[in-house]
Parts: C-alpha cells; structure tokens; sequence
C-alpha cells in the first residue's frame, strides 16, 4: 500500500512545519499550504488521503475549503480540523468530512492520532 498523502494547511509557519515534521516521522507523505487559497489549488491539482486544515486563515479561510471540498463528491476526504476557536466555531462543521477537530494548543500525540485514524479511515 502506499503511503498516506496529507495536506497541512495553515497560516502559521510554525505550527503547519511542525504538523508536517510529525507525519514525516510517521512516514507519511506531507505538503503545505499557507492559506485556503493555496489549499484549494493543491486539492484541484493533486489527491490527498487526508487534511489538516486551520480555519481561520486570510484570503480564504477553513470554511471555505470545506465548502470546495463538499462540492467535489467525487471523494470522500478526512479533514482533521486545526482551530483556537472554541467549540462555538465547530459547531457547524460537516461531521461527512471533518474526522477531528484539535483546539489549538495539540498535544502532538493528537495529531499521530488523528492522522492513524485517517488512514484507516481510507482503507
């Protein structure tokens, strides 16, 4: 099987590096993308097997990925999502796309979590 493909997407340099440098010692596959902007373009031009994705970014926000992504059902993506909102600004994600929400600050083992459970997730 190949190895997992993830998306980290999020406007902070350090956390999007250190999500990506924790799925790396997973052997995991990792790209970024600095804004939603960025995010979409990647989604249009390659396949992932999982984001992790903030939502609150400039020039197109985390909720607008979500709404890409729910109007390409052409395949069912896992996003974990990557917030320091509270759970006022969760409340209405899409539970068909969104496998996890972290509330920023993570616990790094969230994240090896998160990330196993979309792996099965595309099994």
């Amino acid at each position: 099987m190949a190895r997992a493909r993830f998306l980290v997407v999020d406007d902070d340099d350090g956390i999007r590096s250190l999500v990506s440098a924790v799925l790396r010692r997973q052997h995991y596959e990792t790209e970024e993308a600095t804004n939603g902007k960025e995010a979409i373009e990647k989604l249009s031009d390659h396949s992932y097997d999982a984001l992790f994705l903030d939502l609150m970014m400039p020039y197109c926000d985390g909720y607008e990925v979500l709404a890409f992504l729910r109007e390409q059902q052409s395949e069912r993506k896992c996003v974990v999502v990557m917030t320091a909102a509270g759970t006022r600004g969760t409340r209405t994600l899409d539970s068909t796309l969104v496998t996890r929400v972290l509330h920023k600050p993570f616990d790094l083992i969230d994240v090896v979590s998160a990330a196993a459970e979309a792996v099965s997730d595309r099994g």
